[in-house]
């Protein structure tokens, strides 16, 4: 009913006052708060931005909405709203606006108001960071994601080959997960880089009410560098941003695939002594396929990945997991396996608690304990 009404009298939204009656209007009819603030953002927009109908702050805010929104959400924003620009207007103007690498004042509008009615525990948020190669596959805002060097505040002409993109994801409302900026790098992004990134990032969500709890980055070479320019270690997973204490994390999936093509490639030394041996996990899975009561989830595919297998979380975690752990274990205390197997599964039970980690992330609430607590404990 409202969708309608608004239609009818959008024309003659022209001054403050007529915004204040659509406020009252949208009161009267109990439209939900964070509709109602981006109803006004929209309208303030063209009263205040321009005298043109749309102006470019504006059709930056839609790109902005647009860019953090997958295609499907941003067609029912458009049936929501009826104000936004339609997904083939925003893909040919792409190229006119001033939306470039960075983190833009109008992504954190956008961030602001669709958090703005979420309760004060959905505002605690994870800083998700990537650092890709650009290849032909990788498409984004306006179709493909190519460009020069250009981190939004700096740029040259340099051809850019690695793009390094920021996310966030609330710790509790799991559809909550919006893409906040990105930087064109002509190399992987630096430690310094990528430290800059992060403090910029985290400073400006604080400023909109955004507690970024936890920093979560692949397993890469610049990122460990990250981690040791934070000061992160055994004793310390945390570090400061304006005296806020924020958890540093490796994204799990990716240190089980990690550790699994490690455990495949090399021989890893345990602090008992003992060495482990991918040998080991080889002859445990022909031995336990031909005993007839197999009880772990290993595939020959899970013993002899292919190159896409071996980036598939799934099969590192069923490889690393509490069950492959206890069975192995079981062979080498019946015989069936050396005793020097025993490196082997030791390793396994060290990252079978780092694939539970996503889980826990998930459901923090069952035991009562808050997210900060919960990260600290998972990063240790």
């Amino acid at each position: 009913m409202f969708h309608n009404r608004q239609n009818q009298n959008s024309d003659v939204i022209k001054t403050p006052a007529d915004i204040d009656r659509l406020v009252a209007d949208m009161n009267r009819l109990q439209v939900p708060k964070e509709l109602k603030k981006l109803i006004v953002y929209v309208y303030e927009r063209k009263i205040y931005g321009s005298q043109d109908a749309i102006s470019r702050e504006y059709l930056n805010f839609c790109l902005a909405s647009y860019f953090i929104l997958k295609t499907d959400q941003y067609e029912s924003l458009l049936s929501d709203l009826q104000l936004m620009p339609m997904q083939r207007f925003i893909q040919k103007t792409v190229d006119l606006l001033s939306f470039r690498p960075g983190l833009h004042k109008e992504v954190l509008d956008f961030i602001e108001i669709k958090y703005e009615a979420f309760p004060k525990q959905a505002r605690e948020i994870t800083l998700l960071l990537d650092d890709v190669e650009i290849t032909p596959g990788l498409t984004g805002i306006a179709g493909n994601l190519y460009g020069n060097v250009d981190d939004g505040i700096s740029h040259n002409h340099t051809p850019a080959k690695y793009v390094t993109q920021i996310w966030i994801r609330s710790l509790i409302a799991s559809d909550c997960f919006d893409l906040l900026a990105y930087y064109f790098t002509s190399q992987h992004a630096t430690a310094e880089q990528l430290k800059n990134y992060i403090f910029e990032c985290i400073t400006k969500l604080q400023a909109i009410n955004l507690d970024v709890v936890l920093v979560n980055t692949k397993l890469k070479s610049n990122f460990w560098e990250l981690s040791e320019l934070l000061g992160i270690g055994p004793q310390k997973q945390t570090f400061k941003v304006e005296n806020k204490e924020v958890v540093f994390i490796f994204d799990a999936p990716h240190m089980m695939c990690v550790t699994r093509n490690n455990l495949q490639k090399h021989y890893l030394k345990m602090e008992d002594g003992g060495t482990t041996s991918w040998e080991h996990i080889k002859t445990f899975f022909v031995k336990e396929s031909g005993s007839g009561q197999k009880k772990t989830p290993l595939t020959a595919v899970h013993i002899e990945p292919h190159k896409f297998d071996r980036i598939t979380p799934s099969l590192a975690i069923d490889v690393l997991s509490n069950t492959v752990y206890t069975e192995m274990k079981s062979y080498v205390e019946s015989g069936k396996l050396p005793e020097e197997a025993l490196a082997t599964v030791q390793c396994i039970t060290l990252f079978d608690r780092v694939a539970l980690m996503p889980v826990a992330v998930r459901n923090f609430q069952v035991d009562g304990s808050s997210s900060r607590e919960l990260s600290t404990d998972l990063a240790s």
